[in-house]
């Protein structure tokens, strides 16, 4: 073997006990130790309320009157990246998701899924709460925990339609003349979202070119077809599907955990006309 190579077979060798002597340090009596790795910490926490459009810091500095309510979005910040993360509010545990594939740095949780309406009432915002946060790092388990007021937690109604022109499985009595002119309407309890609002009109599996419109406040959605190719004829089966809806608050519409609502109908059929007697 050459020489050189005995060199580099030396250097290869000496390489990991080199790195790991200017790795470890010395005590006070001059023994050598491996100092600690330092477990991920929490940096800050802030909670984004998209209803009123602010955000609010709990950590590290917190507002004064930094409070948590339905509508939020917590965002939790660590120095180091960690595997996972679960908040405790007052007993009352959540699940957070990371901002990417675990581990990592940010997770975030929508308060609403907390189920804080199990939580007492609070009529008062100023009233804190201890809220807890256990997070694994490759060093363990560890938790932090500080105080924040929570919001008016009571419990938030889902929009819901209170009436419409057509209703489920009516037969032989909906006016396809009058519906193609003056539409379908469906009345909600509450302002609609209409940006994030889907009702479409179905002939078997053939979607029909109808247009949705709202009246100005957004209680009343309006539906109307486009063109005479998509007209409701007479004495055919047809169904409404309410695909989604939202309030302006973010509220998701009831009955919508299964899929879309569906109204089935069937025009009435024409009366044959007379002989000419």
């Amino acid at each position: 073997m050459k020489c050189g190579s005995n060199y580099y077979m030396l250097l290869r060798i000496t390489m990991p006990f080199l790195a790991l002597f200017l790795y470890m340090g010395c005590s006070d009596d001059g023994i050598q130790v491996i100092p600690e790795i330092q477990p991920a910490r929490l940096i800050r926490v802030t909670s984004y309320n998209s209803f009123q459009d602010i955000t609010y810091q709990h950590l590290p500095k917190g507002d004064a009157d930094g409070i948590l309510s339905p509508q939020d979005w917590l965002e939790l910040a660590f120095d180091k990246a960690v595997s996972q993360a679960i908040i405790d509010v007052d007993s009352v545990l959540g699940y957070l998701t990371p901002n990417g594939i675990p581990p990592t740095t940010i997770w975030t949780i929508r308060v609403r899924d907390l189920d804080l309406p199990s939580l007492p009432y609070f009529s008062d915002p100023k009233k804190n709460v201890p809220v807890t946060v256990i997070y694994e790092d490759k060093n363990g388990i560890h938790k932090e925990t500080f105080e924040t007021a929570l919001g008016d937690y009571a419990l938030v109604e889902p929009p819901k339609i209170m009436s419409s022109d057509i209703y489920n499985d009516e037969i032989d009595i909906v006016d396809a003349t009058r519906i193609n002119l003056k539409g379908i309407r469906l009345l909600f309890d509450k302002p609609i979202d209409i940006t994030r609002s889907q009702i479409e009109v179905y002939r078997g599996e053939r979607k029909l070119n109808w247009t949705l419109y709202w009246t100005e406040r957004g209680e009343t959605a309006i539906l109307l077809p486009e063109s005479e190719a998509d007209w409701l004829l007479p004495g055919q089966h047809y169904e409404i599907h309410i695909v989604d809806f939202y309030d302006i608050g973010g509220n998701r519409g009831e009955g919508l955990e299964d899929g879309p609502l569906v109204i089935r109908f069937q025009t009435a059929s024409v009366e044959p006309e007379p002989d000419g007697e």
